[in-house]
């Protein structure tokens, strides 16, 4: 018995490092493969609703070909964790006809006597050997491989459009009327007054609402420091209320001397859509007492000026302004011209990967997103030229 053992085996293996058999069965496996999870213990009680596991906690005869995006990767980092167990099979247990059924007629003799009765058994426990234990772990590996591949570079992918979305947005341009007032004239860029505060206002009074005015080429030209800007008008404390007014009447004279294109303010929080209407109103009292254009007032996303505030390329540029006046900087410059707001993110320290593009960015490789992210760059710039 040993000795037949032996010679099963050495069947199994030759047909196992056959290549067109090997190329056969990868074929059918990833065609026909199938994924069943099973939580454990410890998976049982914390895939909860929160985890993004949830939907896929009890998956049973799912095809592999149906994962898309960052499904499969999210499966893989759970049994990491040892919140479950993940099986790839291509033959169900109560399945009727299996592919070992399928293919066991190809290396069988179709004779009647004892001895190739005899022969046939031993064939097929050969193939079922070499199936089973050979041929289908390795798919198995290699298809787990494949999809974990195909779902990161889903990801990458992903990075890269919400990178590419950020940057297709064109220089801002001044609205009609403006170009009609010869005080507004466009010919040495567009003028933006950027406005930001911080949420730690309350507690820090170095963390005070600030207006920066940025010409053309994005120097900054003036700045205005507004530490009650965003003090409520019903403050119980009168030197905030009265504080406040003041703010207002200096941001409205600052607008007035300055004359920018349009204003931006940070989307910091909830409090930044009271900045607009403040400004709102003191724009249309501008127009009502001098007769100006209107000035649009815009709400800018955050996350370059996050970065911008706190690296290194922003303290060596400006290293006496505080934290919120660089914050106020880059809100305007990226409101002007988001693409070159966005490379300056592409320096040594690798800024660009300090932005949230996904919720699973990290599980890729560092230099693959940042090859990646630095194409998109690439592409998106030699799309608009180099002035």
């Amino acid at each position: 018995e040993e000795v037949m053992l032996g010679a099963r085996h050495m069947v199994a293996m030759q047909i196992a490092h056959d290549p067109l058999v090997r190329q056969s069965v990868r074929q059918i496996f990833f065609e026909r493969a199938k994924v069943r999870t099973t939580p454990t213990k410890k998976g049982l009680k914390e895939i909860d609703e929160e985890k993004p596991t949830y939907p896929m906690k009890w998956l049973k005869n799912k095809p592999a070909n149906d994962f898309k995006d960052d499904q499969f990767l999210k499966l893989t980092q759970a049994e990491e964790d040892g919140l479950l167990t993940i099986e790839l099979f291509i033959d169900d247990e109560g399945q009727n006809q299996t592919y070992f059924e399928e293919v066991r007629q190809l290396y069988y003799r179709d004779e009647f006597s004892n001895l190739v009765q005899q022969w046939n058994a031993q064939r097929s426990m050969a193939l079922e050997r070499a199936l089973t234990k050979i041929l289908y772990p390795q798919m198995e590996k290699e298809l787990r491989a494949k999809l974990l591949t195909e779902s990161k570079e889903g990801i990458i992918q992903a990075c890269c459009r919400k990178l590419y979305n950020w940057l297709k947005v064109a220089p801002y341009q001044a609205d009609q009327q403006l170009y009609e007032d010869n005080e507004y004239d466009e010919k040495d860029g567009i003028r933006v007054l950027g406005i930001a505060y911080s949420k730690e206002w309350d507690r820090d009074v170095d963390m005070a609402a600030f207006a920066v005015l940025i010409d053309g080429e994005g120097q900054v030209t003036d700045f205005l420091k507004l530490v009650h800007l965003i003090k409520s008008p019903m403050a119980w404390r009168t030197e905030e209320r009265q504080g406040r007014e003041n703010d207002l009447k200096k941001l409205k004279e600052f607008i007035a001397e300055k004359k920018p294109h349009v204003v931006a303010v940070t989307a910091e929080s909830r409090d930044a859509t009271y900045v607009i209407d403040e400004v709102k109103r003191l724009v249309d009292s501008l127009c009502q007492e001098q007769a100006i254009a209107p000035i649009n007032v815009e709400l800018v996303d955050n996350e370059v000026a996050m970065i911008y505030e706190n690296n290194t390329k922003g303290k060596h540029d400006f290293r006496e302004y505080p934290p919120v006046l660089r914050h106020a900087i880059s809100i305007a410059r990226r409101l002007q011209d988001p693409l070159i707001e966005f490379s300056q993110l592409c320096n040594p320290d690798e800024d660009i990967l300090c932005l949230k593009y996904h919720p699973m960015q990290d599980c890729i490789p560092k230099d693959e997103l940042l090859n990646a992210l630095m194409l998109e760059f690439v592409n998106r710039v030699n799309e608009v030229g180099v002035d």
